[in-house]
């Protein structure tokens, strides 16, 4: 008997940890899956109520998962009230469904309901946050933006909404990530043909030039000798250690264990691109290192796990313009002016294919990655 169910698909998941949600269209004991393009937690799903639970949008997920299994479920009715299934796999039903279902018969969902779904399906809180920063954006800009349709936000709304956000920000590309939000929507929507509506190939996002964060090296100079007052040491020795360990950024620092030294080396794995890094501990690192390390820290630079507040606290610490990433810029134009390769800058820095444990520590020859922090430590130290 031919049937619709939905399921969580649990034989792959992405790279995140998510199971994408589907339709089972069954016949003739056979099966064929039709994608919702959700993805969720196996703890976010029921299997004997076949509901989403313990998601922040679980409400709007379930109705729109309810809405096409219903289509589905009436469309399937129709095909086999005129005996159309009959003598079919369940692929070619499948697709008979799909064919009965275009996308211009089908109630529209809105722009509001899939961008909580596409948000959601981000394992990754800061990713989150991001996208849920965008929506309280459109939300403060268009009262009525829950009831907008994909076809409503068009060029003009688009190029509206980018001048209101100057209001509150100036930073044309802090604007831009909204847009760049908004626009991850749409191609999302489209892959899943939800839309083919794009107002994207007229609006353009022009990113505007950064300025540049490396900093001079008498600045640089300052930054890794002055004696500071106390209460602003902590940031700055931060800062120097980021420094002498090639830029690591504070937020993979803070977080390592005293094991990640092994044979004077420090190991880690950078959070944000999952890379392997082995980089030499040089003595100005150690120094600082010792200073700070505890049983359970590498590095206590703060109490509690807000890195954030930490990062915000340590660039108001440090001169003015000076930033926690500035310490990585400076470190790789340093390298460039000393004429080391590019080959070795962009290995320091993880600006490398796609690297495995091999690439990192037997096929690369870190000891030019050595080297060349030694000479950039030295070159500023140099009087």
């Amino acid at each position: 008997m031919a049937s619709v169910t939905v399921t969580l698909d649990k034989r792959t998941p992405t790279k995140d940890g998510l199971f994408p949600l589907k339709l089972v269209v069954s016949n003739n004991g056979r099966t064929a899956h039709i994608s919702l393009g959700i993805h969720i937690r196996k703890d976010e799903w029921n299997d004997t109520k076949h509901t989403i639970i313990s998601n922040p949008n679980r409400n709007t997920l379930n109705a729109y998962v309810l809405q096409r299994l219903t289509e589905t479920r009436n469309a399937l009715l129709s095909l086999v009230s005129t005996g159309q299934h009959k003598n079919t796999t369940a692929t070619q039903l499948r697709d008979m469904i799909l064919d009965t279902l275009s996308p211009h018969d089908l109630p529209p969902t809105t722009f509001s309901e899939w961008f909580g779904t596409f948000t959601q399906r981000h394992e990754n809180k800061r990713t989150r946050e991001i996208y849920e920063a965008t929506w309280k954006m459109l939300c403060r800009f268009d009262s009525d933006i829950e009831t907008k349709l994909f076809e409503d936000i068009t060029k003009s709304y688009l190029d509206t909404f980018f001048l209101w956000c100057a209001k509150t920000s100036p930073s044309i590309n802090a604007r831009n990530i909204h847009l760049r939000n908004i626009r991850a929507v749409f191609n999302d929507a489209i892959d899943n043909n939800l839309t083919t509506f794009y107002p994207f190939r007229r609006f353009k996002i022009t990113p505007q030039p950064t300025r540049k964060r490396s900093l001079d090296k008498d600045i640089l100079y300052y930054i890794l000798t002055c004696n500071i007052e106390e209460r602003k040491r902590r940031y700055y020795d931060a800062f120097r250690l980021s420094f002498y360990l090639i830029g690591i950024n504070l937020a993979d620092l803070c977080n390592l264990k005293p094991e990640a030294i092994q044979n004077g080396r420090l190991f880690y794995v950078r959070k944000k691109t999952k890379k392997a890094y082995s980089i030499r501990i040089e003595k100005e690192a150690m120094e600082i290192i010792k200073r700070y390390q505890t049983p359970d820290h590498l590095c206590r630079f703060f109490d509690g796990n807000n890195y954030r507040a930490f990062n915000e606290k340590l660039n108001n610490a440090l001169p003015d313009g000076v930033t926690a990433y500035s310490a990585r810029h400076s470190w790789a134009t340093i390298a460039a002016s000393l004429d080391i390769p590019d080959d070795t800058i962009s290995l320091a820095l993880g600006h490398t294919p796609r690297n495995t444990t091999t690439d990192i520590y037997i096929r690369r020859d870190l000891k030019k990655v050595d080297d060349a922090n030694r000479k950039v430590i030295d070159y500023v130290f140099m009087r």
